[in-house]
């Protein structure tokens, strides 16, 4: 997949895909410490629940999209386009 948009300007600061990877599981932290999921996913799936993404156990991560400062969005892949092996 190859993702491409028009360059950062100064007055507009250019888009920001903050997943490393758009498919992976999320990882949530337990109030014990421990970590159900994609450990590695744990610290983004922090961050995107504080900017108002709602927890579905054993779900796949959404990727999360910055506009510009003040735009996020969450875009999920729907569960029927995703295989598991």
């Amino acid at each position: 997949m190859i993702t491409i948009f028009a360059p950062a300007v100064p007055e507009l600061p250019g888009i920001r895909i903050w997943n490393p990877q758009l498919i992976r599981y999320a990882g949530y932290r337990q109030p014990n410490g421990s970590i159900v999921g994609d450990p590695s996913y744990a610290g983004l799936t922090d961050v995107i629940r504080r900017l108002g993404w709602i927890r579905i156990p054993f779900s796949n991560q959404t990727f999360f999209i910055s506009k510009r400062p003040g735009r996020n969005h969450f875009n999920r892949i729907s569960r029927s386009s995703l295989k598991d092996i």
